[in-house]
């Protein structure tokens, strides 16, 4: 069986939950795993369940995490940082016991500095796990403006996947296998799609006391902003409207940046506030508490605005049977619209906003068929099905 090293430095977004189902897959299927990542993130709490693990050892660097800048020049140095941090990070845990395999669970704060320096990783065969990657969009028919510097980072892409220790690129964006073997061939056998994970089924007799442990009334329709909460997640054009309609509750589950408070400090936030129609769970939720928030939402929020790239809460929307109000871009917009689980807007517009929720508070039934098809699609995006590719890799690699 192979010795594995599970590599991530952050706490934040997906990282943390998947570095704990991997690590929990390839232990249970009998490989020797080390989960590498920093002092800082050692107390979150999905780290620290892991940690307990049996068969998973958790080695943590004492350093800090590589600031990202402004402009191409500030970004790129962030990412030898960071390209350099792998290596460290690698090097201690390779000190103990010499991997077999590496995989990076977020690998798109170094996908740049990995195709001009290489490997961080020697010749040991790595893989890793991109989320961030939008260059391909436009050719796949995803509704997305082109950015200035997609054309480079195509080719930055591509010199990555031809690295000779890379052995499998993962994604959880379904489009990018695809155009990877319409435009590398062959090459393209090394990319793989995990399924998103969320194994999330609340079910109605729940929905009462979920409901009141997030201290929402009874009869109420409840939009769920759910996540990490900064304002790229639409915070105020979704407090906005709910002023302007009335007719619904909002939620705000999961931990604020600083710049998320400073937006809820706004005139409608401060009026929802007053009527008793906004609620905040402030911090990370665990599994019970994530359980909770779909079970007592109606509608699921994901307006987000300069986003383009995949969202596990589409799929935990999907999962809890619960219809998305959407932003119309990138791979949100175009699962809402390709899958029909929800109404996507353009969410500049906050009279379109408004029209498309008053739809859905308005009609359960329509709101029953678009959760319904939600969760039709997305009944495949499960932990075991997130983790079979990595787990067939490590097999054939041992």
């Amino acid at each position: 069986m192979a010795n594995l090293l599970l590599i991530e430095p952050k706490s934040s977004g997906h990282q943390p939950v998947y570095a704990a189902h991997l690590a929990r897959a390839a232990a249970g299927a009998g490989h020797t795993v080390t989960l590498s990542t920093l002092d800082s993130s050692a107390a979150h709490p999905v780290y620290a369940a892991v940690g307990k693990t049996a068969g998973v050892r958790m080695v943590l660097l004492n350093t800090a995490l590589p600031r990202k800048g402004d402009g191409v020049f500030s970004l790129m140095r962030a990412e030898f940082a960071y390209h350099d941090l792998l290596r460290r990070m690698y090097r201690q845990a390779a000190a103990e016991a010499q991997p077999d395999a590496v995989l990076v669970c977020y690998l798109d704060s170094c996908v740049n500095a990995i195709a001009i320096k290489g490997s961080p990783f020697g010749r040991t065969p790595w893989s890793g796990i991109v989320m961030r990657q939008r260059f391909h969009h436009a050719a796949s028919g995803v509704p997305t403006a082109a950015a200035p510097l997609d054309a480079i980072k195509k080719k930055m892409f591509l010199r990555m996947l031809r690295n000779n220790s890379l052995a499998k690129l993962f994604t959880i964006d379904p489009t990018l296998p695809r155009w990877c073997e319409q435009v590398v061939g062959p090459l393209a056998v090394r990319t793989s799609y995990l399924p998103d994970p969320a194994d999330l089924s609340p079910a109605d007799s729940m929905i009462s006391a979920a409901r009141g442990r997030f201290g929402i009334p009874e009869g109420v329709c409840l939009v769920l902003l759910y996540g990490s909460i900064g304002p790229r997640k639409g915070i105020a054009p979704l407090l906005e409207a709910a002023v302007r309609l009335g007719n619904f509750h909002v939620l705000l589950a999961g931990a604020q940046t600083d710049a998320a408070k400073q937006v809820l400090q706004m005139s409608s936030a401060v009026e929802l506030r007053r009527q008793g129609r906004l609620h905040e769970a402030d911090h990370f939720l665990d599994e019970q508490e994530q359980g909770a928030a779909f079970a007592a939402a109606d509608i699921v929020w994901l307006g987000y605005q300069g986003h383009d790239t995949m969202s596990g809460v589409i799929v935990l929307a999907g999962a809890a049977g619960r219809p998305v109000l959407s932003c119309d871009r990138g791979l949100i917009g175009w699962m809402t619209q390709n899958y029909q689980c929800g109404l996507a807007v353009d969410v500049a517009d906050a009279r379109v906003v408004a029209t498309a929720l008053g739809q859905l508070v308005a009609s359960p039934s329509l709101r029953q068929q678009l959760g319904a098809n939600g969760k039709e699609h997305f009944a495949v995006h499960t932990v075991e099905n997130f983790t079979a590719p990595v787990l067939s890799w490590l097999m054939a690699s041992d």
